[in-house]
């Protein structure tokens, strides 16, 4: 995400390296301490304690306390950023930018969701179901997901990508040779837009990424989550538009950098040579 992104705002490739190498490196640190988590946008284990009125000592954080800190966190990132691209510490910006973009893009995705594992193999152990649907929401491939009567033979399963701004691919394989189609999962009522038989189509929408508008019934997150019970695969589906945000996000957040760096002296000159950071810059700066 991070390269397509930077490859529509003409970066160097070398320039691309870099940030998605330090992006990637984000995901190394999934503790379940809020200095960690906060880096994905998940609210992670905090010291609560007060010493005039006690408390337990440690709690996860509210959703509002960890949106409060992740916004603190890129508010940092910024003026990291911008003040290395001013000193032309342009390797030490780019792979902070590069970290930076892992929180906006998991702002996201992760929405200061709680994250109290000590890791991944902790959370798939304590909630399976939500973390199969997290794992393939994050794939940002379906758009549709409906496997309510698989053991039967019957699916309908939807694969959606993005072409361009605001235009979208998608390609739907369905299998339903019974004379009534199941209820798809995590809907309250039928489907409107079901179909016998089998087949295969391809679809080209623009606008809304298909899977980001509420399907009857809502479109929820997994249920166990809070109460046990069984998963809301709807919350599968919204990956494609997850994606899309994300990149804007991404976009939007290295255009605010931009105007802060035009904006010193000889700020134009300062945001291309970040900007188009050549390879030999790369390991003469290496070599130092």
């Amino acid at each position: 995400m991070t390269i397509r992104v930077m490859e529509e705002l003409d970066f160097a490739p070398a320039a691309q390296t870099i940030a998605a190498e330090a992006n990637a490196a984000v995901d190394e640190k999934q503790d379940n301490q809020a200095e960690q988590s906060n880096l994905h946008a998940m609210g992670g284990v905090v010291d609560g304690s007060d010493p005039f009125v006690g408390g337990p000592e440690f709690h996860v954080q509210t959703e509002e306390e960890c949106h409060e800190q992740v916004e603190r966190l890129l508010q940092d990132a910024r003026r990291t950023i911008v003040a290395n691209i001013v000193r032309g510490n342009n390797r030490a910006a780019l792979r902070r930018l590069g970290e930076a973009l892992h929180t906006v893009q998991d702002r996201v995705f992760h929405e200061f969701h709680p994250w109290p594992y000590r890791g991944i193999l902790d959370a798939f152990q304590s909630d399976p179901a939500y973390m199969t649907c997290h794992a393939l929401r994050d794939l940002s491939l379906f758009s549709r997901l409906d496997l309510g009567d698989l053991h039967q033979g019957r699916f309908d399963a939807e694969i959606t990508g993005r072409l361009g701004r605001q235009w979208f691919l998608s390609h739907r394989f369905f299998h339903n040779p019974a004379t009534h189609f199941p209820l798809p999962l995590g809907r309250d009522s039928g489907s409107a837009d079901s179909f016998l038989g089998s087949g295969w189509m391809v679809t080209l929408t623009f606008g809304a990424a298909p899977g980001s508008l509420p399907a009857p019934g809502g479109l929820r997150e997994p249920s166990s989550r809070s109460s046990g019970q069984s998963p809301d695969w709807q919350f599968v589906t919204r990956g494609p538009a997850d994606m899309a945000r994300a990149e804007d996000a991404s976009q939007d957040f290295i255009q605010e950098l931009r105007r802060e760096v035009v904006r010193a002296p000889n700020g134009f000159r300062l945001w291309e040579n970040f900007r188009l950071l050549s390879e030999p810059a790369v390991r003469s700066q290496r070599a130092a």
